[in-house]
C-alpha cells in the first residue's frame, strides 16, 4: 500500500467518525444544543399516552411543566415500544438519541425507534 492510499484511509477515518459521532449532554446544557443531533441523560419522572393526540409524552428530569426535556413517540412508532413507553422507562435513567427541537418553548426529541432510547443501569 502506497503512503497516498494510507494517507486517504486515515483521512476517511478521521472524517467518518467526525460525522457520525454525537455529543453526550445533560439536561442541564441543554439549551447549547438546539437542532443538533445529541445523547441526552436523564431520569424519567412522568409520562402520558394521549390517546386522542396519538403521542406518547416523556418527562425527563422533572415534570411537565418544569421537565427540563420531552421525549416525543409519534403514532405508529408507539406500537414499536413493547412494554408501552410510559411504561417501561417510569423512573429510569435513560440515554436518549435524537435531533433537540422546540416546541412551545420547551425542548424535545421526536423519537421513532425504541432503539433511540436506553435504559441506564
Amino acid at each position: 500500500m502506497t503512503l497516498q492510499k494510507i494517507i486517504y484511509a486515515f483521512l476517511f477515518v478521521l472524517v467518518s467518525h467526525a460525522a457520525f459521532s454525537q455529543d453526550s449532554v445533560s439536561t442541564k446544557s441543554i439549551k447549547d444544543y438546539y437542532q443538533k443531533e445529541v445523547k441526552v441523560y436523564g431520569t424519567v419522572s412522568g409520562a402520558k399516552y394521549l390517546e386522542q393526540a396519538g403521542i406518547t409524552l416523556i418527562n425527563i428530569d422533572g415534570t411537565y411543566p418544569d421537565n427540563a426535556l420531552t421525549v416525543v413517540i409519534k403514532g405508529d412508532d408507539r406500537k414499536k415500544f413493547n412494554p408501552s413507553p410510559e411504561i417501561a422507562y417510569i423512573n429510569a435513567k435513560i440515554m436518549v438519541t435524537g435531533t433537540i427541537t422546540v416546541y412551545k418553548d420547551k425542548p424535545q426529541i421526536v423519537v421513532t425507534d425504541p432503539k433511540q432510547i436506553r435504559v441506564i443501569p
